[in-house]
């Protein structure tokens, strides 16, 4: 756009000096035209022209104004226009700097756009690698627990299998000794039933079958041993609280009481 403009002035420049060689060359020819004219005359009039020779300077004279004038009126307009078109060349010239301005400040908020992005960018893969961060924390908390949970419930497994082989063993055990122990009972061996009762009733004390054996093979052992007594009505009130006397059991109490109230007596 700016070439444009330097051209259109060059032009201008090299109009304005053509037309002022023209004017020149027309004043030339005017001023050659007249003393040609002048010439002939002074030879074919030589008295009638004397007369005018003396006008010919003012007449030439108006000619030159009028000829200065018709060039100044020329080089106004020219200058007119000169002066427009360095107005309209300044307008777009402030235009294209606005322009310019603009479009630098139009680029600075792009770039300060463009870095407020990648600065959030840069914050967001932060975050998202500082939650990623925890996430795998919790996951290795979380996964430490879940292995600690499994052995400890490992551990609580093995173990509980130990008590039940245990228990199935005991339990095993247990029913042999019952089965002798009664086997003694029915035989009337009550001292070594009372024996094998007693030892059971240790290891399970709620097996309310066991102490009922014990206590009937304790008082049939030996009716008349009153130290046995005691041992015998605890394990009778035990037995009835659980719900577990039978009328033989009654009877030996009774008996027991009555004894000890002859004692008393």
């Amino acid at each position: 756009m700016m070439k444009s403009s330097s051209r259109y002035f060059r032009d201008r420049d090299t109009e304005i000096e053509a037309t002022a060689l023209r004017r020149m060359q027309m004043n030339t020819m005017i001023k050659r035209y007249l003393y040609r004219s002048i010439i002939y005359l002074r030879r074919r009039f030589p008295v009638a022209i004397f007369s005018a020779l003396s006008l010919l300077p003012v007449f030439f004279v108006v000619l030159l104004l009028i000829s200065h004038i018709l060039l100044a009126i020329k080089i106004f307009n020219l200058t007119d226009e000169l002066s427009k078109l360095e107005e309209r060349t300044d307008k777009f010239g402030k235009n294209f700097t606005d322009f310019q301005e603009h479009s630098d400040l139009q680029i600075s908020e792009i770039n300060d756009e463009i870095l407020k992005i990648l600065s959030s960018q840069k914050e967001n893969t932060t975050d998202i690698k500082n939650e990623l961060a925890k996430i795998n924390r919790k996951s290795d908390a979380q996964y430490s627990k879940t292995v600690g949970m499994s052995k400890t419930y490992d551990a609580i497994l093995e173990e509980q299998k130990k008590k039940t082989l245990d228990t199935s063993e005991k339990d095993k055990s247990n029913i042999e000794a019952k089965k002798n122990a009664v086997a003694l009972y029915k035989k009337g061996i009550f001292s070594a039933s009372y024996d094998e009762f007693r030892k059971l009733t240790q290891t399970f004390t709620d097996d309310m079958e066991c102490r009922l054996y014990k206590a009937k093979s304790l008082y049939y052992k030996n009716r008349a041993d009153s130290s046995s007594y005691a041992e015998i009505l605890a394990d009778i009130r035990t037995l009835k609280q659980n719900g577990f006397s039978d009328t033989e059991l009654l009877e030996i109490e009774k008996s027991i009481l009555a004894e000890k109230e002859g004692f008393d007596e």
